[in-house]
């Protein structure tokens, strides 16, 4: 019995003692918060929208909402994990206690193209990811892959340009394939949803792809039909069938 009520005693002093450096002293004080960028130039307000997300996603914690941001146990891997802004692609903590220093490292997408809703005139920026993560201004021209989205349904800044695992997969694939071919590509159009197909505007033939497979050897299949020399006067090229090429001279 005495043992016991020594462990005890020992536990509460313990217990105690955690209670008040965490509350009561400075041990555990930040004394700097900053936001720091990989290879990108963040702005003040940008970096302020950070802070704010991240001290809002440890507050929805009831244990980090009793220590408050001022405390370097506030700044921990919850936050990480539960931290979303759509232009953000990784997050990452980085607490030095001998310093009291707490820094947000953030690493930013990166546009790859820039998709546009016509009915509202409405375009946005997508990565490499096909992740949709801001507002974009209209462009024209062969530096970004420019898409026309054709399907009735809304935009949501971080969510994907297809939520349907094989065809975002399989649309980033032929994106891809298409910058690796050098072919001078004009628009993306995406079909209706039921189609599931996209239509490729080249400064040639058109180019119909089917998302629900990859066409074997496309990038190559390209290249052939782009050095022909007759490749301009073709109307279209049609691979929606798996293993089947249909293509159709403009003449006919």
């Amino acid at each position: 019995m005495p043992k016991l009520i020594i462990l005890v005693f020992i536990l509460i002093v313990i217990l105690v003692s955690g209670f008040y450096l965490i509350f009561y002293t400075d041990v555990f004080k930040v004394n700097s918060l900053s936001v720091i960028g990989l290879n990108q130039q963040l702005n003040d307000h940008f970096k302020s929208r950070i802070k704010d997300k991240a001290i809002l996603v440890g507050l929805g914690n009831p244990w980090l909402s009793l220590v408050g941001p001022g405390n370097l146990l506030f700044w921990s891997e919850y936050i990480e994990s539960n931290f979303f802004i759509p232009q953000v692609s990784k997050f990452k903590i980085l607490r030095d206690f001998r310093k009291k220093q707490v820094s947000l490292q953030v690493e930013l997408r990166k546009p790859y193209g820039i998709l546009c809703k016509p009915e509202t005139s409405d375009c946005f920026w997508f990565d490499n990811q096909g992740v949709l993560f801001d507002l974009a201004p209209k462009a024209k021209g062969q530096v970004l892959i420019n898409v026309t989205d054709y399907r009735d349904c809304p935009i949501k800044l971080g969510s994907l340009v297809f939520e349907q695992e094989k065809l975002i997969e399989n649309f980033l694939f032929y994106l891809k394939e298409l910058k690796n071919s050098d072919l001078p590509i004009i628009n993306i159009n995406i079909k209706p949803e039921e189609l599931r197909e996209v239509e490729v505007l080249t400064s040639g033939p058109k180019i119909y792809l089917n998302l629900e497979f990859k066409f074997k050897d496309f990038c190559k299949l390209i290249k052939e039909f782009f050095s022909q020399k007759d490749f301009s006067s073709l109307n279209y090229i049609d691979l929606r069938v798996k293993n089947k090429i249909i293509y159709h001279p403009e003449s006919e």
